[in-house]
């Protein structure tokens, strides 16, 4: 029978029904008839149902051999017994406009069996759903084949009944299809389907909220022998999911499971606290509390019925849990599945149910091909149940995402398949014997099948232990990503002995003491595995892993000491060594570098790769308790100082030394004439095989020999005799002994420059007009920091509304940057002149505005360490300010073209060059006159005031002369830095002896928001390498203080003076400046 007859009884709703069925062959009385038995308009030439306002009835058809299309306007109102709209057709669509509310159910029944590429079901509800009675789901969607679409947008869809779903899709047997062309119900026939079809749901930001679940999906298809199910796409927005046992569940044989939690997360709904609604003639919107607790599950994806080969619910599994998502359940995520794909940046919380039985956790993370099926025991019988697991089970935890089962056994598992686990971000376990933080169970016995790997990337916290285990040999534990990390190698333990996390079959009750969640492990090893339990005080955490990897092109530093590790190959990046000791360890350097101080077993470096003691230019030794080996195409880099000490391998059996590999130093600025000098490098205890090729070195004037005497490595130098002509000074020095900061000092200082000049436009006074000597007319006037209050000239007035005046002053400026953090100081001073015009007008109701045109010429004199940067600046600049009452706003920005010349010492020799820089620089002010507030006297201003200020300056590349062999050639390198400031200015007016005197004082705290140390590359020609040198682009931190004064010198024209400080870190500085104004 179909659904609607084993759900029905001689009702009214039948008798509805049985109209309906007649109506199918009165098309000349149809939409009469459809009328009658909806109460909705029926339009039929789109066989559309629309229904709007108060309907006496729920609709309810059923229309099999039709299609069916709803709308629901937002007026409509369905006070039914729980039942809004229940429709079958051949295909079904349902749309509820925005702002429509149903107090009861949607139920979409679709019976076709021959579905198109458009959805059988095609549901939106982008109003509200509060649904019905018991057992009833807020939405759900049923049909036997065909895809299936589920959209709701911002209202909530909340179902009241403790036993059902929020959102609800099945593909159910009882799902049948009638004989075509007959009307009579009785008849029916099933048709056999060989694939379900797709299913798709996406939430908006209103909360989904079920009984037992949020969201439940069955495409497993009516006859799940011969059945295969479509594609399950769910996609969660804002809004929340919560139930009280299931979040998401999914039922599938074979098709894709691809699930996206947005940032509402899942949460639990208690089941005894779902509130009772009353029935209302109007819809109305009800809250729903969503109190804490623990759901079952937050996702679910079971396989079909049964534990076989066969049967084992998706081909792939997708799940992503974005960043700012939360998954709170006593089991995160549990999915079966041939292949898993899961990312979570977001969080998930595993903990135990407060009221009921724990269900198979609680677990971060669980996943395999077949849960239910999964034996610890291994035993061939067993085994030979199983799905064959030839998937991956791939598992990210990104740098914002997080897994916390401190409350639960263990927070990722990975069953079956291959495992691919990588974590940049947050892994908690339980303390408990049994628990983990990560624990790979592998009952695969084709070793031919990927091996199981671990991957810690940049950001990786893991608390508890990580283990593996199973028969197989090549299960990797890897350090990978692009970023820094650090590992402690003592962490890395044997084959794991203890108790192994045994998961339970979904649906079995069993206590919540911990204990019984676990069994004892039995051989899952190969019987020659050694099994090592974790001594008391150790720090072992990793277990069964048997090799470890570098990859990616990050640098990864090893710490600790251990006796068990037996291996390491690195395949990208750089591998540093800090004090580690592992004498079992053999590296194999693929790729990349390897470089620190430490000890290991042996070492291969293959072609392309870089075997560096030490850090940086640092001095260090690395030790091998076995061969040493660089093959063709390999490079032994090492640092060397003129005082005799050197890097240093030591081997303690033989060094084998390709003729095609490299040994290259880098020696530090210095001496190197002693007759005495030699370095060595490597030592054998078994002797040194061959010698390197080539010797390159980063010094132009002195030459770096290798010396082998079959048990070592020395390295002598020859420094260069100085050339014909030169005189019997001192030898040169080495490039790097000699200061060559003046090249990043001048962009530095070019953006002092710059910036000084933009501030003198910005503090120009402002003209105005129309207030008598000694007296400001009106509160617009007193809005500036410096205030004119002459009259107009005669002969003058009347002829524009826009005053105009002229502008002369000198301004002066000097700054010293300490040497901080590694990076050299310098000095900088500059002094120039500016001239311009500025316009003024009032514009009524207190408002006016100022525009200023300037130019100006300085100079500039840097003094570094060793060396100089002098330049002459011209400066061109616009300027502006506008009050408003109380409000001022004020800005300049200022254009600067400078010529530098560049000198150094170099030894006895001095470097020169000239170079181009160009300068951007501005600021942007704004400052609110409190004093009538505060009750200060008329003309007083007292204004906090924020502003930003900044500059971009751009050095042309050039190329030194005078220093021979060692002059530097700078490539183009920009200086910049933005400030952002907060501050209080305070202003006022007296007259003093008749004279109008107007002075000020602004202090402000300003910190850098952008900008970096300004450096420049150098290199020198014919000498690989090059020199980064860098100097500071401005304080971090600076707080100013700055006092000015504007004073009448006779008629139309006033001076004015500034004098000002600013304190940093590592940069103090003192300006200074004179002018006046003309007014016309």
């Amino acid at each position: 029978m179909s659904e609607f007859k084993t759900r029905t009884s001689m009702t009214r709703g039948q008798l509805l029904l049985s109209v309906s069925v007649v109506a199918m062959g009165l098309v000349s009385y149809g939409r009469q008839a459809e009328a009658q038995v909806a109460g909705c308009d029926f339009d039929t030439a789109t066989g559309t149902y629309t229904c709007a306002g108060d309907l006496g009835e729920p609709l309810v058809l059923d229309k099999s051999g039709a299609d069916v299309n709803v709308i629901v306007e937002p007026s409509a109102n369905f006070p039914g017994n729980g039942t809004a709209i229940r429709v079958t057709g051949s295909t079904v669509k349902i749309d509820a406009l925005p702002g429509s509310k149903l107090n009861g159910t949607i139920n979409a029944t679709a019976v076709t069996d021959t579905p198109g590429s458009d959805p059988v079901i095609d549901i939106n509800v982008d109003g509200a759903i509060l649904g019905g009675e018991v057992l009833n789901s807020a939405i759900r969607a049923a049909a036997a084949a065909g895809d299936i679409r589920i959209v709701t947008g911002d209202g909530e869809i909340r179902s009241n009944s403790p036993g059902a779903s929020a959102i609800a899709v099945t593909r159910r047997a009882d799902v049948e299809i009638l004989q075509p062309n007959t009307l009579d119900l009785s008849i029916e026939k099933p048709v056999a389907i060989t694939r379900t079809g797709d299913v798709s749901i996406t939430t908006g930001s209103g909360n989904v909220i079920g009984g037992d679940h949020a969201i439940n999906v069955d495409n497993r298809g009516y006859q799940t022998k011969t059945s295969r199910g479509g594609r399950i796409a769910i996609e969660t927005g804002s809004g929340q999911l919560a139930a009280s046992k299931y979040g998401i569940q999914t039922y599938t044989t074979g098709g894709s499971v691809d699930i996206t939690v947005g940032t509402g997360g899942i949460g639990y709904q208690g089941g005894d606290q779902v509130p009772t609604v009353a029935r209302s003639a109007e819809p109305e919107d009800v809250e729903i509390a969503v109190p804490e607790g623990t759901m079952k599950y937050g996702i679910l994806n079971r396989p079909g019925q049964g534990s076989s080969r066969d049967n084992y619910g998706a081909e792939t599994v997708t799940i992503t849990v974005v960043e700012g998502s939360n998954i709170t359940a006593a089991t995160g995520i549990r999915s079966n599945g041939a292949s898993h794909d899961i990312e979570i940046s977001g969080d998930i919380v595993a903990r135990p149910g407060s009221r009921a039985p724990t269900y198979s956790g609680p677990y971060g993370i669980l996943v395999g091909k077949n849960i239910p099926a999964f034996s610890n025991s291994g035993s061939e019988a067993k085994v030979a149940e199983l799905p064959t697991a030839d998937g991956t089970n791939t598992i990210r935890i990104t740098q914002s995402g997080s897994v916390d089962a401190s409350q639960g056994i263990a927070a990722i598992v990975s069953l079956q398949n291959a495992s691919d686990i990588t974590v940049a971000g947050r892994v908690v376990g339980s303390d408990i014997e049994a628990g983990a933080a990560i624990a790979i169970i592998d009952d695969r016995r084709d070793l031919t099948l990927p091996a199981n790997r671990v991957e810690l990337q940049s950001g990786y916290d893991i608390t508890g232990n990580v283990y593996v285990s199973g028969p197989r040999t090549d299960d990797v534990l890897a350090l990978g990503g692009d970023g820094d990390l650090s590992f402690d190698i003592g962490k890395i333990g044997g084959d794991y002995e203890g108790l192994l996390v045994s998961p339970k079959p979904v649906g079995e009750d069993f206590s919540n003491e911990i204990n019984l969640q676990t069994v004892p492990a039995e051989p899952l090893a190969l019987n020659d595995m050694v099994m090592i339990t974790p001594e008391e005080g150790t720090s072992e955490q990793f277990f069964g892993f048997d090799a470890f990897e570098k990859i990616g092109s990050g640098t990864a530093t090893l710490t600790g000491s251990s006796k068990l590790i037996d291996n390491l190959t690195v395949r990208e990046g750089t591998v540093k060594l800090d004090k580690t000791l592992a004498n079992r360890m053999a590296i194999d350097l693929i790729g990349g570098r390897l470089t620190g101080a430490g000890g290991f077993g042996s070492l291969i470096a293959r072609s392309g790769t870089v075997v560096s003691p030490g850090s940086g230019t640092g001095i260090g030794t690395l030790t091998s308790t076995s061969n040493v080996t660089f093959e063709a195409g390999s490079t032994f880099a090492v640092n060397l100082r003129a005082d005799g000490t050197s890097d240093l391998i030591d081997v303690g059996d033989a060094a084998r030394i390709s003729n095609a590999a490299t040994l290259a130093v880098t020696a530090a600025a210095g001496d190197y004439n002693g007759d005495d000098l030699a370095w060595t490098v490597l030592v054998a205890d078994e002797g040194v095989d061959g010698t390197f090729g080539t010797v390159t070195d980063n010094l132009v004037d002195v030459d770096f020999k290798d010396v082998y005497d079959g048990s070592s490595v020395v390295l002598t130098a020859t420094v260069a005799e100085a050339a014909p002509g030169g005189g019997a000074g001192p030898a040169p020095a080495a490039p790097g002994a000699s200061d060559k900061t003046n090249g990043p000092a001048s962009g530095a200082s070019a953006g002092f420059s710059g910036l000084k000049f933009s501030d003198a436009m910005a503090n120009l006074p402002t003209v105005g007009s129309g207030a008598v000597e000694g007296t400001p007319s009106t509160r617009n006037v007193a809005t500036s920091e410096f205030i004119s209050t002459k009259s107009e000239p005669a002969g003058m007035s009347g002829l524009t509304d826009i005053d105009m005046s002229t502008f002369f002053s000198t301004f002066a400026e000097k700054s010293d940057v300490e040497d901080a953090g590694g990076l050299s100081g310098y000095d900088v001073q500059s002094t120039g002149i500016a001239a311009g015009v500025s316009f003024y007008n009032s514009l009524g109701d207190a408002a006016s505005y100022q525009v200023n045109l300037g130019l100006g010429y300085s100079q500039t004199n840097v003094d570094t360490a060793e060396g100089a940067a002098d330049s002459d600046d011209l400066h061109f600049g616009l300027s502006g300010s506008y009050a408003q009452g109380a409000l001022r706003l004020s800005g300049a920005l200022g254009y600067s073209a400078s010529e530098f010349d560049l000198s150094r010492r170099v030894g006895a020799a001095v470097a020169t060059a000239t170079t181009d820089v160009k300068t951007v620089s501005g600021l942007v002010e704004a400052s609110y006159d409190v004093a009538p507030q505060m009750g200060l006297t008329s003309g007083a201003r007292l204004a906090p005031l924020v502003r930003l200020r900044g500059y971009q300056a751009t050095v042309d590349g050039y190329s030194e002369t005078g220093a021979g062999l060692q002059n530097l050639n700078v490539a183009e390198l920009d200086s910049d830095a933005v400030y952002a400031g907060i501050g209080l200015r305070y202003g006022a007016v007296y007259d003093a002896l008749g004279t109008t005197l107007r002075p000020s004082v602004t202090m402000v705290y300003d910190t850098m928001i952008s900008g970096e140390d300004t450096n420049a590359i150098g290199t020198i020609t014919g000498v690989e390498g090059a020199f980064d040198t860098s100097v500071k682009s401005g304080a971090d931190d600076l707080l100013s203080l700055d006092m000015n004064m504007t004073y009448e010198i006779e008629d139309a024209v006033e001076g004015f003076v500034n004098l000002g400080g600013s304190v940093g870190d590592d940069v103090n500085a003192l300006r200074a400046g004179v002018g006046l104004t003309i007014r016309f």
